[in-house]
């Protein structure tokens, strides 16, 4: 039997871990409203839906009223709190066997925990850490913060799907989260566009954790919001830009996955071999890897934890939402300096400096033979890597080189055979068959 998530809502036990995690995550929330005016506020499924599972799963607990009453009845016997405690961390298995995924079994863990927590059943387990696995996974692979910026990259030559492509981009750009892009409304979208600055600014909170943010949309991202709204034209300021957020995540996640399989196929074939224990392939590069990318990024570059915070929607000890005016021009100019270095360098220099950069560059590369070869080698030796700007400056004048060799032969070899065929000719011909 699964709960309906309405009919979960009748059980105190219930109604007291609602109050509690409600509270504690949704600050803005007034402590004053009901339990159902609450709820109205937040996405209920994502305090209950685990926990429905949980008692689908278990055979020992079929509501959450059998384990407040096997609670009361048994605590004092430590045989019987490791019963519950083994039922609780079998369910962690069994969701691992239902294909969900890494991010929605910590989530589901987590609200099963707080249900227990809230209701004073306390006792102590390891939680299910995924991310230990794939790093793990990615350490092996040798896929680092540089092949996934660089895959972050690849992959949307893949994307057709257009809400796709805004939730990828938005994401590539701002280092948030799948929850904090599905909140965003076309009305919101639209004050982007229509704004006199050059950076759109992103302003709001998370739900998650009430955590405020404050974030921009680069302007060559304007053109492909502007056509989305162009095709959602219909939709009014205050509909969320893909509409129900469980379902957009469950098909943008699957889309996604489909594009990942084709990038990898395209550029990245080791990550081919990387399978999970039922040989099905293990994407190692989801949308939220692009969080971690955006955040390594500003962490390369010596970005003050802070401000990453901010922009991000992580706890920020440092800066209160009231201190963003304050802070903003430096905010703006550390996110250009993330935007740079994930997109490549945008600069003001006129076209005669960057041509003078270009030549001083190309001539390093002339002069310094060894290093040439040796990133020419690395290209030859596994054409999967990706092409940087300095193996293809490389490859242009090794190829160029070559062809200079191979003409000069060309050109010498037909200086010798004119010269051979200008003393034959004068070899008389009785003498010429002698001699041969």
């Amino acid at each position: 039997m699964t709960y309906e998530l309405k009919a979960l809502l009748e059980f105190k036990s219930i109604q007291n871990y609602l109050n509690g995690s409600i509270g504690s995550k949704k600050s803005k929330i007034s402590e004053n409203l009901t339990l159902e005016q609450k709820l109205k506020e937040v996405n209920t499924s994502q305090y209950l839906r685990g926990i429905a599972l949980f008692f689908d799963y278990s055979k020992t607990f079929r509501a959450p009223n059998d384990i407040i009453a096997y609670f009361e009845k048994n605590r004092a016997s430590t045989e019987s709190m490791n019963l519950l405690k083994k039922e609780v961390q079998s369910f962690i298995s069994w969701l691992k066997t239902q294909n969900y995924s890494d991010s929605t079994i910590v989530s589901y863990q987590a609200q099963v925990r707080g249900f227990l927590k809230h209701n004073d059943i306390r006792f102590t387990f390891k939680n299910y850490k995924p991310k230990t696995e794939k790093k793990s996974e990615q350490r092996k692979i040798g896929f680092f913060y540089e092949e996934q910026k660089s895959f972050a990259i690849r992959v949307k030559e893949f994307i057709n799907d257009m809400d796709l492509r805004v939730l990828v981009e938005i994401a590539h750009s701002t280092g948030l989260g799948f929850k904090e892009i599905a909140d965003l409304t076309f009305g919101t979208l639209r004050r982007i566009i229509d704004t006199e600055n050059e950076y759109g600014i992103l302003n709001a909170d998370r739900e998650k954790t009430s955590i405020e943010f404050m974030n921009y949309i680069r302007p060559d991202l304007k053109p492909t919001i502007k056509g989305y709204l162009v095709l959602n034209s219909d939709k009014n300021d205050n509909d969320k830009i893909f509409g129900e957020t469980d379902k957009a995540y469950s098909s943008l996640s699957r889309k996604f996955n489909t594009v990942y399989d084709k990038c990898i196929e395209a550029y990245f074939p080791k990550l081919l071999d990387i399978k999970t224990k039922k040989d099905n392939l293990k994407r190692l590069f989801t949308i939220h890897t692009y969080r971690s990318v955006f955040i390594s990024a500003g962490t390369k570059l010596r970005i003050p934890e802070a401000h990453i915070n901010i922009m991000v929607a992580h706890t920020q000890k440092e800066i209160n939402a009231e201190s963003y005016l304050s802070i903003s021009e430096d905010l703006l100019n550390d996110y250009i300096l993330i935007e740079n270095e994930l997109f490549g360098n945008k600069s003001n220099k006129s076209e005669d400096q960057l041509k003078k950069e270009f030549l001083e560059d190309l001539f390093n590369l002339m002069t310094n033979s060894g290093k040439r070869k040796a990133l020419f080698r690395k290209y030859e030796e596994d054409k999967t890597i990706d092409v940087d700007y300095e193996i293809k400056m490389a490859m242009f004048l090794e190829t160029f080189k070559n062809n200079i060799v191979k003409e000069v032969e060309e050109k010498v070899m037909s200086k010798v055979m004119e010269n051979v065929k200008e003393r034959i000719s004068k070899i008389p011909l009785k003498e010429l068959l002698s001699s041969l």
